[in-house]
């Protein structure tokens, strides 16, 4: 079995600007975590209680403890491939953004005098050594952000085959586009290497907190691709998620580089598929949909999604048509903590599926994808 989508870095990579929605400080995590645990002290299977795990599992020393409460939903001898998050240059509170933005291109970096709490090189060389240690399950995807300093060069030493990283993550709603002139060169590394990529493509999760950003790249206008190269405005910084994340952005990328791999993960997200399922047209779904038939290295993984029960009737013809050579199995472990039970979500992989479905999605495809 194959957890393409997965989170093991712990809250000390994470900007303090990120707990704000949590209407916590950074030091009131674990108390909060436990107040939330014990709101409604007969159930475990509530809301509250799901945001305390997260959090509490966030809140792990290390990302080792985190790895290990994870495979034990897990059968023995699966692989996961899990993905560092580069949050510092797309989230206030950082207290060393400076430092960090200039830590790519140097790594290793000696750390003495630096606030450790949010390091770019900490959480790359913590992920190395669990890495080292798991040499035959764990496969870990690099965090690639643009505007982060030498991130090219990053890549080039420490991403592909019999290397640290297996993979690249990018998360475009911190505040780029697919198609900005740094990530274009990464992606002719990539195409030319045959290594991964797997980028979020839902309307939710995290965004950038600013409310102006400088954009560079192309969008659909409607009509086109036309190129960016200014400074866009958003009244709600939750914007940001459908303006960078909108899956068209991979239009221009996958016509310059045909056999690029890549998992456009979350297949839209829930907010997506209930207006899929709804019979609404032009939906995210559709349109990943029409990037995987057209581009034959284009996937799509159902992390986070998979944890909505009625989503697997329409999941399941789905595998069983077109679409069957195009769909990962991803948990986003420990983000899908949020929806609920975890264990209750990853059981009903092996309760809803049947045995040749679970082999496609978790084995035949992931693999494929991979390069294996």
């Amino acid at each position: 079995m194959i957890d393409v989508h997965a989170h093991i870095f712990n809250f000390k990579y994470v900007p303090d600007g990120y707990f704000q929605k949590f209407s916590v400080r950074r030091e009131g995590v674990g108390k909060v975590s436990v107040f939330l645990d014990t709101f409604l002290p007969w159930t475990d299977r509530d809301r509250l209680s799901s945001y305390a795990r997260f959090l509490r599992t966030g809140s792990g020393n290390s990302m080792k403890e985190i790895l290990d409460a994870m495979a034990r939903y897990y059968p023995p001898g699966t692989i996961f491939t899990p993905l560092m998050m580069d949050l510092c240059l797309g989230i206030s509170g950082c207290k060393n953004r400076s430092t960090c933005m200039g830590g790519a291109a140097d790594l290793p970096c000696s750390l003495e005098g630096q606030d450790k709490q949010q390091c770019f090189a900490m959480q790359m060389r913590e992920m190395i050594g669990i890495k080292k240690r798991h040499r035959k399950t764990v496969y870990p995807f690099l965090a690639v952000d643009p505007r982060r300093k030498g991130i090219l060069d990053l890549v080039k030493r420490t991403v592909g085959r019999n290397r640290d990283f297996l993979g690249i993550k990018v998360y475009p709603a911190l505040g780029y586009l697919p198609s900005h002139p740094v990530l274009m060169k990464v992606f002719a590394f990539c195409a030319k290497e045959d290594i991964p990529v797997t980028a979020h493509c839902s309307r939710g999760g995290v965004n950038s907190d600013s409310f102006s950003l400088p954009v560079k790249g192309k969008v659909f206008d409607g009509e086109r691709y036309v190129d960016v190269d200014e400074t866009k405005r958003k009244l709600f910084r939750s914007r940001w998620r459908r303006y960078f994340n909108e899956p068209r952005n991979w239009v221009p990328v996958l016509e310059e580089f045909k056999d690029l791999r890549l998992n456009l993960a979350h297949f839209g997200g829930e907010d997506e598929w209930r207006l899929y399922l709804s019979g609404k047209k032009g939906t995210w779904v559709d349109k990943i949909i029409n990037l995987t038939m057209r581009y034959e290295n284009v996937y799509t993984d159902i992390s986070y999604t998979f944890c909505h029960r009625d989503f697997y009737p329409t999941i399941r013809k789905m595998i069983a048509g077109p679409m069957g050579d195009k769909i990962l199995f991803g948990s986003d472990y420990y983000m899908a903590e949020m929806e609920g039970h975890f264990y209750s979500s990853i059981n009903t992989i092996f309760v809803e599926l049947t045995a040749e479905e679970r082999r496609k999605i978790t084995e035949i495809n992931p693999k494929k994808f991979l390069n294996w």
